[in-house]
């Protein structure tokens, strides 16, 4: 099948995109497309590749069998979309794309509110990473198998960076299957060798960074965004103690504890989640005006109404105004302590509607210097390992409101044990969202590429494979090789259709 290899790659160099060489390097300019070929490191690569050739074609056999892997539930995945694609238009289910934790995004409203300058920052520099480990694959891949590189050439096609590496076409269709497939599948195989270390990464963070930060205690606030409802009570640097009277210990734990307070995301009635009521004395009651809780009228103000709990056996409707703030000092009664209120107290409970929760959230202001000695002067930053610092330091708001967006201000895992400055703060969350977003962009660009379609990694290494059915016929293979890479690039079209849908409807 090598004649029929030529003849396709062939017609591929007829493309838009530059892929072989020329005697005089020229760089390619229009509309939509510039690059600059470069030939100064092809002597440096095919030097390294020959080498250390012995070590690297072991190397790249494994990524043979790992990118077929790759190969083969990409092409199941695509299939069982078809499929969702059917049901979907026949009214009968709903599938869920199993590329979430690639994009990280639920919806594109979503990605453009949370989307930053640092955020697109770290995308464009995780594409250009994860572009060059994928050619200098090809690259490395080529010259163990003695295949001179022509030029390296980095592109920007519309808005979008990349890099290519052009290989002697003449020379790699003369090698044999297994060593073709060795450089078609470097780039794939080096995209999730280079993911599985980010993610390695990822997990040796905490250690790595261990002699500067304190991780997993207790979240610390990188940001409060001016749109967020807990502006004004909660700056950066500060640390998250409790939620609702929880520790909290991680952003993860914090995000899990609101969304199990949120009733539109539980099976359970928003009654079901009434927290537990405050002993408010009777001197209040006699002050304060007397609010019809299922009324019209509302309390004024920054006031929150309240009302007589179960556990206090009053049947009454009624319900009072109070300031939160002042509440929250008091001491808390309700399920399993009937007896806490006194004669001259009653048991209180604020009132709660489906889209308002009442939350109190402890936190530490750090910020302020004497507070700030506590939290140096201790080893754990839990609400028991700062039990013995100065009352002033810790603080209890009250968020009453649509708790989903208490999720709007970015937490740390992090806090720095020496100096809490603003860089000091945010270092450990840059470093693991670049590396986070390495390893998605890498990953996804190894899947892209393993794809059996046009213009794809892919379609070299379903035709090498194709090829070596010695049993079947050069004009059966050839036919057998166009519909599945047609069928492979109609499948992609049609998921990529859904993935945008998805992404812009959330």
């Amino acid at each position: 099948m090598p004649g029929e290899r030529r003849s396709r790659r062939n017609r591929g160099s007829q493309s838009l995109l530059p892929f072989h060489s020329r005697k005089r390097l020229s760089n390619t300019v229009s509309c939509w497309y510039c690059d600059v070929k470069i030939s100064a490191f092809n002597g440096f690569l095919f030097v390294l590749g020959s080498r250390h050739a012995r070590f690297l074609r072991f190397w790249f056999t494994l990524g043979v069998g790992v990118s077929f892997i790759f190969f083969t539930i990409i092409t199941m995945i695509l299939l069982q979309q078809l499929a969702c694609t059917f049901l979907e238009f026949s009214g009968k289910s709903f599938c869920n794309l199993p590329f979430d934790w690639l994009t990280g995004v639920p919806s594109l409203a979503a990605s453009l509110k949370l989307l930053s300058l640092m955020d697109g920052a770290i995308m464009i520099l995780s594409t250009l990473i994860s572009v060059f480990v994928h050619e200098f694959g090809h690259a490395i891949a080529a010259s163990s198998q003695g295949v001179q590189i022509e030029y390296v050439a980095i592109f920007l096609s519309i808005i979008f960076p990349g890099a290519l590496v052009a290989i002697n076409e003449s020379v790699l269709q003369t090698l044999p299957s297994l060593a073709a497939l060795r450089v078609y599948c470097a780039g794939v195989w080096h995209n999730f060798a280079f993911s599985a270390v980010c993610g390695l990464t990822l997990l040796l963070l905490p250690t790595a960074l261990y002699p500067m930060y304190i991780h997993g205690e207790s979240p610390v606030v990188l940001n409060v965004p001016p749109s967020s409802p807990l502006a004004g009570y909660l700056s950066s640097g500060d640390i998250i103690l409790s939620l609702n009277g929880q520790e909290i210990h991680s952003p993860i734990e914090w995000s899990e504890k609101v969304s199990d307070l949120d009733p539109r995301f539980r099976n359970l009635p928003y009654n079901s989640l009434q927290p537990s009521g405050y002993c408010i004395p009777q001197s209040w009651i006699e002050e304060k005006a007397v609010l019809a809780v299922e009324g019209e009228k509302a309390c004024p103000g920054d006031l929150v109404a309240f009302k007589t709990t179960a556990s206090d056996g009053n049947n009454s409707r009624q319900g009072y105004c109070f300031p939160p703030q002042d509440v929250v000092k008091l001491k808390k009664c309700g399920s399993g302590c009937k007896n806490t209120a006194s004669e001259d107290e009653f048991c209180l409970g604020p009132v709660q509607s489906p889209y308002s929760v009442w939350v109190e959230v402890s936190f530490l202001r750090s910020h302020d210097s004497e507070c700030l000695k506590v939290v140096k002067n201790k080893r754990s930053l839990t609400v028991s390992g700062l039990e013995s610092g100065p009352k002033t330091c810790r603080e209890t708001l009250v968020f009453v409101g649509d708790i989903s967006a208490a999720n709007l201000i970015k937490l740390s895992a992090y806090y720095p044990r020496w100096s809490v400055g603003s860089l000091s703060i945010h270092l450990p969350d840059i470093l693991e969202r670049v590396f986070l977003s390495m390893l998605r962009v890498s990953a996804s660009l190894g899947l892209l590429n393993s794809m059996p379609a046009f213009y794809l990694d892919g379609e070299s290494m379903l035709e090498v494979s194709v090829g070596c059915v010695t049993w079947l016929n050069p004009p059966t293979r050839r036919k057998i090789f166009w519909s599945i890479l047609f069928v492979g690039s109609s499948l992609i079209s049609i998921t990529v259709v859904r993935l945008l849908f998805l992404i812009y409807y959330g």
